[in-house]
């Protein structure tokens, strides 16, 4: 976290590569602010429009917030999203625009009023808002696999085709660690390596067309 006295500091970007991922980089963008100068609300303006450029949109929200407070928030959001990031006319089901809203600070909620915040997001057009807790390790990998099957869809099986000349299927597994998130693998009594993996389609065509025919899909 960024603290300096200086507003501007507020509008800078930072960027990082998800962990252990198939070469996502995550966009730490602005907040809102309210009673934003007039002066900087070109910055403002430019830095948001900057950071819809995206794949995947995650709005994190504050659930400790008190209610009044925490919808008025959510409100505000989506009016923005709606007018940048959407088209204007298509204010409902953010679901298929690849847009994921999570609840953040959740170990400091009670179960009664987790489910409420949770309600008011639903209300507000997030079908599946994610509950997480970056303090306490809640939530965290459920809200990276959610991030990697909105990007990719669901996981992609192949299978490493062992042989006795050529490459060895050490280095064929090592392509797949390079260009993918490795979910499990079995070795079967053959030799060959059955995997589950989180790869995008044009990473997965790049290992098979490589492979001289060691790795298939199943």
């Amino acid at each position: 976290m960024l603290v300096e006295d200086k507003l501007f500091s507020t509008l800078e970007t930072t960027v990082g590569r998800l962990a252990a991922s198939p070469r996502v980089l995550l966009a730490d963008t602005i907040g809102f602010i309210d009673n934003l100068p007039s002066a900087t609300l070109d910055a403002f303006r430019a830095t948001l429009s900057e950071a819809l450029e995206c794949d995947l949109l995650v709005v994190l929200v504050d659930a400790t917030d008190p209610v009044r407070e925490f919808e008025r928030k959510i409100s505000a959001t989506q009016r923005e999203i709606n007018a940048r990031y959407l088209n204007q006319d298509e204010l409902e089901n953010l679901d298929e625009r690849k847009i994921m809203c999570a609840l953040t600070k959740i170990e400091s909620l009670t179960t009664e009023q987790l489910a409420e915040k949770k309600s008011i997001v639903k209300r507000h057009g997030y079908s599946s808002p994610l509950a997480i807790s970056v303090h306490q390790e809640i939530g965290l990998e459920g809200f990276q696999d959610a991030m990697l099957k909105q990007l990719f869809g669901k996981t992609a099986t192949i299978k490493l085709i062992n042989s006795e000349t050529g490459r060895s299927i050490e280095g064929y597994l090592s392509d797949v660690y390079e260009s993918g998130m490795i979910i499990d693998k079995q070795l079967e009594k053959n030799g060959d390596i059955l995997v589950e993996v989180w790869i995008n389609q044009q990473s997965l065509a790049r290992l098979v067309s490589n492979s001289n025919g060691r790795i298939e899909v199943k």
